[in-house]
């Protein structure tokens, strides 16, 4: 099994449809689907701006458990850090890897987010590893440390601490009501 170069993941939205007949109410029916799709670009740009924020509070969060080192280290800022203080963002470059888009197409929009740093989806899923490569250090087993459904939810219905459904609501709500 080859472990992935990247973490990615999809959070898909469908849009509602207007519900108003193209042919009784042309007018009324552009207006509904204009102020769809205007709610719809108006949430994924919020949610393009304010989601890594929220992913970063996600991954310093004291749940995901302090790590170990063997040995003293310096950040990036230069601080010294020794056993038992180090968190997701660590050294910064999982953090720093973050890309999030958006696409959209006919029926949903479909925000992307991923990370590109080499070990991201072993630290977001868990796994097993032999650290440094080496068998005579034995396998390790990482657990998982899911910060992205932590912060949006999942499929399985799981609560996520940023509430995108109801940015998207919102926003569609208020571009329908003010006809944009």
């Amino acid at each position: 099994m080859e472990i992935p170069k990247s973490l990615d993941i999809k959070i898909d939205f469908k849009m509602p449809k207007p519900t108003i007949s193209a042919k009784e109410a042309p007018k009324e029916y552009k207006a509904a689907s204009r102020g769809i799709v205007n709610g719809c670009l108006r949430a994924s740009q919020e949610i393009e701006y304010a989601l890594p924020a929220e992913l970063t509070k996600s991954m310093t969060q004291a749940i995901w458990g302090p790590f170990n080192p063997k040995e003293s280290y310096f950040r990036r800022n230069g601080e010294l850090v020794g056993s038992g203080t180090r968190d997701l963002i660590d050294m910064g470059t999982l953090h720093d890897s973050l890309k999030i888009s958006t696409n959209f197409l006919k029926t949903k929009s479909q925000t992307r987010i991923t990370y590109s740093a080499p070990y991201a989806a072993i630290t977001h899923d868990g796994g097993a590893i032999v650290p440094y490569g080496d068998p005579k250090n034995g396998t390790r087993i990482l657990p998982p440390r899911p910060w992205i459904e932590y912060t949006v939810g999942s499929a399985d219905g799981m609560e996520g601490r940023y509430d995108v459904r109801g940015v998207y609501e919102r926003n569609v709500a208020d571009a329908f009501n003010s006809g944009q």
